[in-house]
């Protein structure tokens, strides 16, 4: 298939048209399997040597078209060498945008375009839009340009070449700012770790003891009673470890309060409420609201709702 003779000059045709049949013509020497290679050699080395930024992009449009072009002919050689050539003209790009330092805050500098035109300011992002790359083609083009030549080298040559959306990942480089040093394996077993023992918590103490162990068939009792041992003593290397890390202080050892579920939630809200001594101001106040450090005898607390 050849592209169509202009009738005049009022009849054109769009980027995407000419790079279609421009990529149809390529299909003509790429999918000859001897002059495959060559043919491949051939557009690695022009990409190579391209230094205007519309000309690379233009490859990119090229290499998309013969790509799809190829998968109508369910040929996938064909389909892998488009592939390729399109992962080295957005590897081009990204280099060639990289050249162009960013933007900075402030006044830009103006290009004057002639009379009526008005001042321009010529910024990376405006130049890539003039080549005729988006905004997400131009992230996905200075991503792919980061990655090691080597690792680039490798996923490109591979028997299935990845896409350019796959590079454009390699090349991220994910903000470590908020770990403040620490291993992000590390803070991410942080989370998720963390986080079981918060609801394993929570949930604990809305069950009662006592209804599980009643309600339960024998076997489940056995299954509840392996389970919590292992849990008690996972737990209690969790506690070691925490008060081993330097960066931590030991905190003072209170009395933990449990849910007594044999007494009512007044006599519950009060024990709660008077473990706080008015004297020393540690949390040692027994059920006798007598402090245990200074001998502080705590008055009985007040209900707002006069109880």
């Amino acid at each position: 298939m050849t592209k169509p003779v202009e009738a005049s000059t009022a009849l054109a045709f769009t980027p995407a048209e000419d790079a279609r049949y421009e990529a149809i013509a390529l299909s003509s020497q790429l999918s000859k399997s001897i002059a495959l290679p060559a043919v491949y050699e051939a557009a690695k080395l022009a990409l190579a040597k391209c230094e205007e930024l519309d000309e690379v992009a233009n490859w990119a449009d090229k290499a998309k078209a013969l790509a799809a072009y190829a998968r109508q002919r369910d040929d996938k050689t064909l389909v892998n060498a488009a592939i390729r050539i399109n992962a080295r003209a957005i590897q081009r790009c990204g280099q060639l945008l990289e050249e162009i330092a960013p933007s900075k805050p402030g006044p830009k500098p103006a290009i004057e375009l002639g009379a009526g035109a008005g001042p321009q300011f010529q910024t990376r992002g405006t130049i890539a839009r003039e080549a005729g790359l988006s905004p997400r083609q131009q992230k996905d083009a200075l991503r792919v340009a980061r990655v090691d030549p080597d690792a680039f080298e490798a996923a490109v040559e591979s028997p299935t070449p990845p896409t350019v959306t796959a590079l454009a990942k390699l090349g991220t480089k994910p903000s470590t700012a908020h770990l403040h040093g620490r291993d992000p394996k590390d803070y991410n077993n942080a989370l998720h770790g963390g986080g079981a023992i918060t609801n394993f918590a929570k949930d604990c103490v809305r069950h009662d003891i006592a209804s599980i162990v009643r309600g339960a068939m024998p076997d489940g009792r056995r299954e509840f009673h392996r389970a919590a041992l292992v849990a008690i003593g996972w737990l209690e290397k969790f506690v070691k470890a925490v008060e081993k890390e330097k960066s931590m202080k030991t905190p003072t050892k209170a009395p933990v309060e449990r849910v007594d579920h044999t007494i009512d939630e007044d006599e519950r809200w009060e024990r709660r409420l008077s473990r706080t001594c008015a004297g020393c101001g540690c949390k040692s106040v027994g059920d006798d609201r007598r402090c245990t450090k200074c001998g502080t005898v705590k008055p009985a607390p007040t209900r707002g709702d006069g109880r």
